[in-house]
């Protein structure tokens, strides 16, 4: 993705980018990537590694005038413990859609649909999602906990979404070249963005794993500024560079 829409990389304040802790009296090491460009405001990727347990995050958001679908994915494996144990894997991802025309959210994912068809069979559904992230999901979202050799399936599955977003990221390129959406359009992506955020700063259970393992300081720091932060957040809406004076 950073590569076929030519994101350049992000600051993030050093103590956030990477964190050290302790999962089940063992290290665990977070780290984090951030990543902008012309169609994406704001696009970072995170992994977690401890004793038995591994995390990749997606979070990628359209610039404003794009409209574009929010990509977002997790994907969870976890070692249960005791005498049997053996993996336990969670894939949550969809592209969430912003726009405010369900007609045109409909139009960007038609496509998805039949790309991910052949793949839902190895990914059961893992069941009802939580109520507060089902409003955002589009009907093409993945929420499945598969069996560890349906990993092929799992990877399989993200490449399509994150294939299927590099798409309409490209797509949506002419149109921001030529202004891009209306102010008024521009303005509701946002807000979505920003309510999509701080739902997941709310709601989302999975986050308290961060205050166990790296602190109560330092996880909310992260996830205000890094993994879920609001548009206002200094570095990270995207401010196009004034134009070029004519020579």
């Amino acid at each position: 993705m950073v590569s076929a829409l030519a994101l350049s990389p992000l600051p993030i304040d050093p103590a956030l980018s990477r964190a050290e802790g302790v999962w089940r009296d063992a290290p665990a090491t977070i780290e984090t990537r951030a990543y902008a460009g012309d169609a994406l405001r704001y696009a970072r990727f995170v992994t977690l590694v401890g004793n038995g347990l591994e995390i990749g995050n997606v979070l990628c958001l359209g610039a404003a005038e794009t409209a574009l679908p929010i990509f977002g994915a997790d994907l969870v494996a976890r070692l249960a413990p005791g005498e049997n144990a053996r993996w336990l894997t969670m894939l949550a991802a969809d592209l969430s859609p912003t726009h405010s025309d369900v007609a045109t959210s409909d139009r960007q994912l038609a496509g998805l649909g039949g790309r991910l068809a052949p793949l839902r069979e190895a990914l059961p559904p893992a069941g009802e999602l939580p109520e507060w992230c089902a409003r955002w999901f589009s009907p093409h979202a993945i929420f499945s906990r598969p069996r560890p050799d349906r990993l092929a399936a799992v990877g399989a599955a993200l490449r399509e979404m994150a294939a299927a977003f590099v798409l309409l990221a490209k797509d949506v390129s002419a149109e921001v070249a030529r202004g891009g959406a209306s102010p008024e359009m521009a303005r509701h992506v946002v807000m979505v963005q920003d309510e999509y955020a701080a739902a997941h700063r709310a709601d989302d259970r999975g986050l308290t794993l961060l205050a166990r393992i790296f602190g109560t300081g330092w996880a909310g720091r992260y996830v205000e500024r890094v993994l879920f932060p609001d548009s206002s957040i200094a570095g990270i809406t995207r401010r196009r560079p004034p134009p070029t004076s004519p020579r």
